[in-house]
């Protein structure tokens, strides 16, 4: 009897409450009473300093040049944004203003399980300026394309962005791509359509405007809990800058 008069009380608490907020208030106090908690939305635009947001796993740390509100990294490494999303439902990406090396590869990076173990799993969406695209599953050191690369038809130059969801755990697991021409990551309202999905044969095919590839099943290769995010370079001893992340929950 008790929980029901306070669960009577806690609506008409809530009912006032709304009743005398503005619309922002209201969607606040709405998203916090439905679902818990609000969606993490992370974006780093570079233009000051990154420490104390930035932590390198491994390899070349991300360099913060002071000048052009940017960061570079040489050589190969992964760097994490130092908070965590809430889910493994997640979206990352970035723009690449320059790539200083044919065959390069560098991407972003998503489900890292801890800020600072190396031996976990985890996704990178890569590309390259040879025009490739493609989504590595990561154990530790060791990964592994998944499926196929996909060219888009047009070159990848300086400039361009890239973004990946990724949705879904074990064999239910899904991956959209999204890749921009000569322009920062849009919004997140505003990414549109993927151009390329991915995933695994028996489930639900990804829906996207120009591939849809059926995977196999990577058996116990799931990243499956990292919360972790940021930026992956490799491949080559070149030099690549970055601006414009940004990453959160879907």
């Amino acid at each position: 009897m008790k929980k029901l008069f306070l669960s009577i009380l806690f609506f008409f608490v809530l009912a006032a409450t709304l009743s005398q907020a503005g619309p922002i208030q209201q969607r606040i106090l709405m998203l916090l009473t439905t679902q818990g908690a609000a969606k993490a939305v992370f974006t780093d635009d570079f233009s000051v300093d990154i420490s104390g947001r930035w932590t390198n796993l491994t390899g070349t740390s991300l360099t913060y040049d002071g000048v052009s509100d940017n960061v570079d990294m040489t050589g190969t490494g992964v760097n994490l944004y130092n908070t965590a999303v809430n889910t493994i439902s997640q979206y990352v990406a970035a723009l690449v203003v320059a790539d200083s090396e044919i065959g390069r590869f560098n991407g972003v990076y998503l489900r890292q399980v801890a800020i600072d173990a190396t031996g976990t799993q985890s996704y990178t969406f890569r590309r390259n300026k040879d025009d490739d695209l493609s989504v590595r599953h990561c154990d530790g050191s060791s990964c592994t394309d998944i499926g196929g690369m996909l060219d888009p038809g047009v070159n990848q130059n300086d400039g361009d962005s890239i973004g990946i969801e990724v949705t879904g755990a074990g064999s239910a697991t899904q991956w959209k791509l999204w890749w921009w021409d000569a322009q920062s990551p849009p919004s997140r309202e505003s990414w549109g359509t993927c151009i390329w999905g991915k995933y695994i044969s028996g489930q639900t095919a990804t829906t996207c405007s120009s591939s849809n590839e059926s995977v196999s099943d990577l058996g116990a290769n799931y990243a499956d809990s990292g919360k972790y995010v940021g930026l992956y370079d490799g491949g080559g001893t070149g030099t690549t800058t970055w601006d414009d992340w940004m990453a959160g929950d879907i």
